[in-house]
């Protein structure tokens, strides 16, 4: 019977995170799109890649600081009609770094 017990409990702890797989970051969506609106997307988005890999590469003995801006998105999760600043519903002055 605690097999069964255990079986059961395993099975729907399983299938009730199914749902949660359906939420999913919209990047590739978007490079997607972009890759219709831009001519050669690949092409230029590798000799993107390539130049910065270069630059790394012929710079790795340079003293020289370099400062790098890195797009970040945050995601707050928070109990649905909690008021923006209340609880965990964080307001965008206190997510911002």
């Amino acid at each position: 019977m605690n097999k069964l017990v255990l079986i059961l409990a395993v099975f729907l702890f399983a299938f009730s995170a199914l749902p949660a797989q359906n939420n999913f970051c919209g990047s590739s969506e978007a490079e997607a799109l972009v890759k219709k609106q831009i001519p050669n997307f690949d092409i230029k988005k590798e000799d993107v890649e390539n130049e910065y890999l270069n630059f790394i590469y012929n710079n790795k003995n340079s003293n020289e600081k370099i400062t790098a801006t890195l797009p970040v998105v945050i995601h707050v999760v928070h109990f649905p009609g909690t008021p923006i600043g209340m609880e965990e519903n964080l307001t965008d002055a206190d997510v911002q770094l």
